[in-house]
């Protein structure tokens, strides 16, 4: 009884805390000349979506169905620690979709230098269960946990799927970092893609921009390794979320806070004094952001309860273009305007500034 207990604890721990990633079909990785599934999902994201966000770039690919939202089926291989993507499959055609996406390029491996974070492959699809309650494969089940930067493999861990079950059992320094590392990761990445706030003529909204992110990323190049409170950061990661104030057309910086946790009620949150990244914020209406530049909405309305989870209502979309932190075009969208569903033409000076989103 106490063996099938302890069996019954091992499947639900594993299946638990992957129950958001394992859902959706793994993509394929072919490492040390073995055949692995690699992981996928909102936490694990496939390095190719990865790709997509991070060159803000549409998908070609379409989903396939509720197992499979990102609509393909990638394969991977590392080799003399590099990580290359070599096949695209979206089970409609036989055909190497990487052409969809690199072009001619695709026509090769493609060396996966935009990708930068944790995946993590095994070597089983589901633990079998003999007769007499034994599991019959845990001996030989495992995950790696690999950890990639900029598409160079940093290092890796190979950790049998026991001690990933037992957390009452203490795990060796570098199994623990290795685990510490991928939460970040994971972390990070849920709560990445969040509106900031914004104050502009007395009244309170949101601000949006394309890439779905925090506006301060683009003072380091959209590049997450280059923000301080990345994965990375042992002491104090998160995902930046910022507060910012206009004053006389101009953009300013008031607040930064990181968000973490992977809690569906709303993130753990940790305020970062400005001065820790800008020297000269001192003045009364905060750090002047004359690093931005490009096309922003701001939105102003309420969030509304559905169930579970919240959404957010406009009542107004403000389109403003951005010039060395100054607001030098704004225009009213309406309460109705949707990227996605268009169904308004705009005057022309509208249209062009769209067209730059």
């Amino acid at each position: 009884m106490k063996q099938k207990i302890t069996i019954l604890f091992i499947i639900l721990a594993i299946f638990m805390a992957r129950a958001f990633s394992t859902e959706q079909e793994p993509d394929i990785l072919n490492f040390q000349e073995q055949k692995l599934r690699l992981q996928t999902g909102w936490g694990n994201p496939s390095p190719l979506e990865t790709y997509f966000l991070q060159n803000n770039k549409n998908s070609p690919f379409r989903m396939l169905s509720s197992a499979n939202y990102r609509g393909f089926i990638a394969t991977w291989k590392i080799e003399k620690d590099k990580l290359y993507l070599t096949y695209i499959d979206n089970e409609k055609s036989k055909k190497n979709q990487m052409y969809k996406v690199f072009g001619k390029k695709g026509k090769e491996a493609v060396f996966a230098d935009w990708f930068s974070g944790v995946i993590v492959a095994d070597n089983f699809s589901f633990l079998e269960v003999d007769d007499n309650g034994k599991i019959k494969n845990l001996d030989s089940s495992f995950s790696y946990y690999i950890y990639v930067r900029k598409g160079f493999v940093q290092n890796y861990e190979k950790i049998p799927i026991f001690e990933l079950a037992n957390k009452n059992k203490e795990k060796n320094p570098k199994t623990q970092e290795m685990l510490s590392l991928n939460q970040r990761y994971i972390s990070y990445y849920f709560r990445l893609w969040s509106d900031d706030s914004i104050s502009y003529k007395n009244q309170e909204g949101r601000l949006t921009r394309k890439e779905g992110t925090s506006p301060i990323l683009s003072y380091y190049s959209e590049d997450n390794l280059l923000w301080p409170y990345n994965w990375e950061n042992k002491e104090k990661s998160g995902a930046p979320h910022c507060t910012w104030n206009v004053a006389d057309k101009k953009i300013y910086l008031t607040d930064i806070t990181l968000h973490t946790g992977t809690r569906f009620a709303g993130p753990d949150k940790t305020t970062i004094p400005l001065s820790e990244l800008f020297k000269d914020a001192n003045t009364k209406n905060g750090h002047f952001a004359d690093w931005l530049n490009g096309i922003f909405i701001i939105q102003y309305g309420h969030d509304v309860e559905e169930g579970f989870y919240t959404r957010f209502e406009a009542s107004e979309n403000i389109l403003i273009s951005v010039k060395n932190g100054i607001i030098v075009k704004e225009y009213a969208l309406g309460k109705n305007f949707d990227f996605s569903n268009r169904q308004k033409q705009y005057p022309p000076e509208i249209e062009a500034l769209l067209k730059q989103w």
